[in-house]
C-alpha cells in the first residue's frame, strides 16, 4: 500500500523459532513474486540462512535487505520476558533502518508490538498466524478468557467447556494456557483489533466454523471509522511456492529408512513422530514402545532424544530386537514429508503440532493424537471431533498433559488400523486431502487468497483504506 511513486516495501519481522519460519518463508516468496521489496529482521543465524537464499539468486528481482535486530535466536518455552527484550531490540533499531520507506508491517501474531510500529509509522500491519485460525481466535479473545479465569489450570475444571465465541469445543485442558502467559497474551488480544489483515495457513474447508465466528467478531470489535481486519486464509502453505530448504541433516540414516518402507506393504506402517522441538522422555518411550509391541503393526518411529541419551536410556531392553521384523526406530533427523506421502505410510502418531497437522493431511494420511503443549491440544481435539480424521489417545486426568498409558495408545491404534471407525476415519482424511489441493490450486479459495494479498500491498495507500 505503499505511497505513489515508490516501490512498496514490506518490513517482515518473523519468529525464528522452525514451526514460525518455515511458514514465513512461503511469504517472504509471495512477495518476491509480487515484486515487492523487503527488510527482514533476523537474528544472525536467520541472516546466515538469507545470504545463502540471495547467493542462490532465490531473491532476484527484488531488494531484501536483510538487518540483524535480535541479540538471539528464539527457542521454546516463549516467554514474557523474552518478547519484551524482542521489542525492545525492534524498536530501538527502527530509525536506522528509514522506515518512511515501509509500505507495511508483516509479523507474526505472537510479535502484536509490530501493530504498534505500524501505528506509529501510519502504516497497514498483517499478523502472520502460523496457527490454526482457532488458536488464533482463542488468542485474540485471551482478554475475556483471562477475565474468565480460563487461564489457571485446575484439574477440577480441565473437562470444562470454553464459553468463547467460536470455542465451544475446546475444552479448558485444550487451552492448555499456562497462568504467566495472561498478562503476555492480552497485548495481543487488544492488538489485533487494530490489525489491517491476519495471514492464516489453512484454507476455508479445513476451519470454516472457526473462520465465520472470528470474521464476525473481527466486525463486531473494529473501533469506529476503521476498516475491520480481513483474514487471508493462505494454506496450506506447503503447497504454495516457497525458498528451498538449505537442510544439512543428511545421513546413510536417510536413505536407510525410506528403504525400509519400500519393502512394506501399501497402508502397512505406522509413524511416530513429535517434531522438531519435543525431545522423548523416558516415560513417553516405555509408553509407546509397549503399545507398539503389543499391537504387532509395523512401525517407524523418529525417536528425538534429549542430550547426551541414546536409544537404550529411553526403549525398553530388547525392545528393538523383539521388533526388528516390522519396526525400525531413527534417531537421527527425519523426512516427515518423504514417510507421510510414502505409499506404505498408513496412520501418523502426532504431536499434532499445526505444520505437521496439515503435512498429514496433503499427505492424505489419518492421524493418532498424542499432543503435548501449546497449540497442539486444541489442533487435536478440532481434527478428532470436528474433522473426525484422527483418533484420540485418551487422556487420564491423573497423568500430567502429554503423557498418556501405553493401554491409551493401543486401544488408539486397533481403532485406526483395523476397526470399522478407523475405515470412515481415512476416507474422511482422504476427502479433506482433495479440498486441501483445490484450494491450493489455481483458481482455489487460498490461491486467490494470496494473489488478494500481494495486490493490496502493491496498491498505492492513497486508493486504499486500511
Amino acid at each position: 500500500m505503499g505511497s505513489l511513486g515508490k516501490s512498496p516495501r514490506a518490513l517482515v519481522v518473523p519468529m525464528q523459532t522452525e514451526g514460525h519460519w518455515s511458514p514465513c518463508m512461503s511469504i517472504i516468496r509471495c512477495l518476491v513474486d509480487h515484486k515487492i521489496d523487503i527488510t527482514l529482521c533476523v537474528c544472525q543465524d536467520r541472516a546466515d540462512e538469507m545470504k545463502k537464499y540471495a547467493d542462490n539468486g532465490d531473491l532476484a528481482g527484488v531488494d531484501v535487505e536483510v538487518v540483524v535486530v535480535f541479540s538471539h535466536c528464539m527457542s521454546y518455552p516463549l516467554t514474557p520476558d523474552y518478547t519484551v527484550v524482542m521489542e525492545h531490540e525492534l524498536k530501538a533499531k527502527m530509525s536506522e533502518m528509514r522506515p518512511e520507506r515501509f509500505s507495511c508491517v508483516i509479523s507474526d501474531m505472537l510479535m502484536s508490538y509490530c501493530e504498534e510500529v505500524a501505528d506509529e509509522l501510519d502504516i497497514p500491519y498483517y499478523g502472520l498466524t502460523t496457527t490454526a485460525s482457532h488458536y488464533a481466535l482463542a488468542l485474540v479473545q485471551a482478554d475475556s478468557l483471562a477475565d474468565g479465569g480460563w487461564f489457571d489450570n485446575n484439574p477440577e475444571t480441565d473437562e470444562r467447556f470454553l464459553d468463547a465465541p467460536g470455542l465451544e469445543v475446546f475444552t479448558m485442558r485444550d487451552l492448555n494456557w499456562p497462568a504467566e502467559w495472561k498478562e503476555m497474551l492480552r497485548p495481543a488480544s487488544n492488538r489485533a483489533k487494530r490489525t489491517t489483515g491476519l495471514l492464516i495457513n489453512t484454507f476455508d474447508e479445513l476451519e470454516q466454523n472457526s473462520l465465520d465466528v472470528f470474521s464476525s467478531l473481527l466486525q463486531k470489535r473494529c473501533p469506529t471509522g476503521k476498516v475491520p481486519c480481513k483474514i487471508f486464509t493462505i494454506g496450506p502453505l506447503l503447497l504454495f511456492p516457497t525458498l528451498p530448504s538449505f537442510e544439512t541433516h543428511v545421513h546413510e540414516a536417510a536413505k536407510q529408512y525410506v528403504e525400509w518402507l519400500d519393502q512394506k506393504p501399501k497402508s502397512s506402517v505406522v509413524f511416530i513422530c513429535f517434531g522438531t522441538n519435543a525431545e522423548v522422555v523416558q516415560s513417553t518411550g516405555l509408553a509407546m514402545a509397549k503399545a507398539l509391541e503389543s499391537t504387532h503393526v509395523s512401525f517407524l518411529w523418529a525417536l528425538r532424544l534429549p542430550p547426551g541419551f541414546k536409544k537404550e536410556d529411553i526403549l525398553p531392553e530388547g525392545f528393538e530386537a523383539r521388533t526388528q521384523e516390522r519396526g525400525l526406530v531413527v534417531a537421527t533427523w527425519v523426512s516427515q514429508q518423504d514417510v507421510l506421502v510414502h505409499p506404505s505410510t498408513a496412520a501418523f502418531i502426532s504431536h499434532c503440532g499445526w505444520n505437521s497437522t496439515l503435512e498429514s493431511i496433503i499427505a492424505g494420511v489419518p492421524i493418532i493424537t498424542h499432543p503435548l503443549w501449546a497449540d497442539q491440544h486444541m489442533n487435536a481435539r478440532h481434527l478428532v471431533s470436528r474433522l473426525k480424521v484422527a483418533v484420540e489417545i485418551k487422556h487420564e486426568t491423573k497423568h500430567e498433559r502429554g503423557e498418556y498409558t501405553w493401554e491409551a495408545i493401543t486401544e488408539a491404534i486397533k481403532t485406526l488400523m483395523i476397526d470399522e471407525e478407523g475405515q470412515q476415519i481415512r476416507g474422511n482424511m482422504k476427502k479433506l486431502q482433495q479440498a486441501a489441493l483445490k484450494a491450493a490450486a489455481e483458481g482455489g479459495s487460498s490461491h486467490r487468497s494470496f494473489q488478494e494479498l500481494g495486490n493490496e500491498i502493491k496498491r498505492p495507500r492513497t486508493l486504499c483504506s486500511y
